[in-house]
């Protein structure tokens, strides 16, 4: 029989309303955590973490009923977990990084679910004597990106021409 790919998990998708609809940052980063918290409790019951989230936020109509667009934001941590505090310190950066044009009534989360590596599975993992954290360098560009968008993160990739000036080409990163 032929190789066959696993079939891919479904995504999980986590709503709230928000009566009053709202437009402050730390009350919408409140709202999220709950949700966030679900959808992290659902994919730990998958036995799955978080790949990638992404948040939409629906916002109020204007005086002629009419529908705004809505606000999608994406985010990926630095490695796949069902951790919330890193999760939510790159929703904050980027909330605050956004302009809304109308105070924001539903949010929509969907996760993206990822197999979770075997070393976060080991709870006692890094005690002792205080040492590097290899992992420091992926968070930190992950931080980034939620703060400036994901093209703000790049690095270059060289180019066979003969101008140095076409000699190389900037590339995002997506991962270390």
């Amino acid at each position: 029989m032929p190789f066959e790919a696993a079939p891919l998990p479904d995504p999980i998708e986590m709503e709230a309303d928000i009566d009053p609809p709202d437009d402050d940052r730390a009350r919408l980063l409140f709202c999220i955590k709950g949700a966030l918290h679900a959808l992290l409790s659902a994919l730990a019951a998958r036995r799955l973490g978080l790949g990638t989230l992404r948040i939409a936020l629906t916002l109020e109509r204007d005086v002629g009923l009419t529908p705004r667009p809505e606000v999608t934001i994406e985010l990926t941590p630095a490695r796949a977990g069902r951790d919330a505090p890193p999760v939510l310190e790159l929703i904050r950066l980027r909330l605050e990084a956004i302009a809304l044009s109308a105070r924001v009534e539903r949010l929509t989360l969907f996760a993206v679910p990822s197999a979770i590596e075997g070393t976060q599975l080991v709870i006692a993992a890094g005690h002792g004597a205080r040492s590097r954290d290899p992992d420091a360098l992926s968070r930190g560009l992950s931080r980034l990106r939620a703060a400036f968008g994901d093209e703000a993160v790049t690095r270059g990739q060289l180019v066979d021409a003969w101008p140095p000036e076409a000699s190389f080409r900037w590339e995002p990163v997506r991962s270390m």
